[in-house]
């Protein structure tokens, strides 16, 4: 709401601009005071008998599979680069030269800015090569791993998470697309994600998943609605 008060303010006194870059700082900052207005953070008790360590250890041991599957030589497999990968890495370079001054509009075959603003969070300091343009959506690949085994732990029971988890960090459609420069692998993450913070959500009746929730669907449609919206029509 702040952000749109301030653009409204703008439109009102016939203010125009080009650039709302600084828009984001305000988005994001009204998600934060939105979240800790809701439910102020608390410390969580955590309980560190040996079944807990061993699930933590038993999904400790599945991320680094995951990492190793997305991450290894990720700059050079696949050895294309494909023409997507390339057009949504030049968007990410226009970000960067301040050609793209939008955060919350729409680029390059409809595809939301903000994912060029995130790709472009690794291609200003590493430069413009493949592994820059490729890390972001290996993060998201791994993280995507981890919201799939919170949501089937909550859903059903942790070994079935566990074995989840396996299966979707070996998946090979699943390690394709995270080793993509293309924000096609954060429809996993966002999913499952709100899915999760939904359904703990409704089984605590705690205010800040429910709030949590609503930002994560909000913010997918940045990453991914838009997408999905085209191949509709």
């Amino acid at each position: 709401m702040l952000t749109a008060g301030l653009l409204f303010w703008l439109s009102a006194n016939q203010i125009a601009t080009s650039d709302y870059n600084w828009g984001l700082l305000l988005w994001v900052g009204a998600i934060t005071l939105y979240v800790l207005s809701i439910a102020p953070w608390q410390k969580p008790v955590a309980s560190w008998h040996w079944p807990r360590r061993l699930s933590f250890l038993a999904i400790g041991s599945i991320l680094l599979l995951a990492i190793a599957a997305r991450f290894w030589q990720l700059g050079s497999i696949p050895e294309t680069l494909g023409g997507d990968e390339g057009s949504q890495g030049i968007e990410a370079l226009r970000v960067l030269d301040g050609t793209i001054r939008n955060p919350f509009s729409t680029g390059w075959l409809g595809v939301p800015t903000m994912s060029f603003y995130y790709n472009a969070l690794t291609i200003g300091p590493l430069g413009n090569t493949i592994l820059a343009l490729r890390l972001p959506w290996a993060l998201v690949g791994v993280l995507s791993v981890i919201c799939t085994f919170l949501l089937v732990r909550r859903l059903l029971s942790l070994t079935l998470a566990l074995t989840t988890a396996v299966l979707l960090a070996c998946y090979h459609y699943h390690i394709h697309y995270s080793r993509l420069g293309s924000n096609q692998i954060a429809d996993t993450l966002f999913v499952a994600l709100a899915l999760w913070l939904l359904y703990r959500g409704y089984d605590t009746g705690n205010w800040r998943d429910w709030a949590l929730c609503g930002v994560v669907v909000g913010m997918a449609q940045y990453f991914m609605l838009v997408r999905v919206l085209r191949a509709s029509w």
